[in-house]
């Protein structure tokens, strides 16, 4: 005899009994974490939280890309040969490519130099975002307490 219940709970992946029988729908982690920031913050700290956010990674990105310009960290790895050949090869494309750019030729910095320290910029952030996202988060979220705080909309 075969046993319907096993069936039915084993064609179910990945939930338990206690989930299946459960009838209220669940929220995703975002959804949840922002309605519980809402009820914290109000909807002027969760926004002030979500600009804050954006002007964080905004303000990130170009200082590391700034920062990577200066450094110019690819410049180490020039003295191998093999990757000195690769390196003059894109150098030459990124002077085709951004040599075009009015913004870039009007501020005086090198073409070239702008797009591999972009790239270098972005393996930067990349290696560093399990840091870099939390800590963001957590400081957009301590930027939202205190704009509710300060408008007297939620205690800190």
């Amino acid at each position: 005899l075969i046993n319907r219940e096993y069936i039915r709970t084993r064609n179910t992946p990945c939930r338990s009994m206690t989930e299946q029988n459960d009838p209220t729908p669940k929220r995703s982690g975002t959804v949840a974490a922002i309605k519980a920031l809402q009820g914290s913050l109000g909807a002027e700290g969760v926004l002030a939280a979500l600009l804050a956010h954006e002007l964080i990674g905004w303000l990130y990105m170009l200082g590391m890309w700034g920062t990577m310009y200066i450094l110019n960290p690819t410049n180490l790895f020039r003295k191998f040969s093999s990757f000195d050949k690769l390196y003059t090869k894109g150098e030459s494309w990124a002077e085709r490519k951004a040599g075009h750019w009015k913004l870039i030729q009007r501020t005086g910095l090198i073409p070239a130099r702008v797009v591999s320290s972009g790239v270098e910029s972005f393996v930067c952030r990349k290696i560093l975002s399990p840091v870099s996202i939390p800590l963001k988060l957590y400081l957009a979220v301590k930027i939202g307490q205190k704009y509710a705080a300060w408008r007297g909309i939620a205690e800190e």
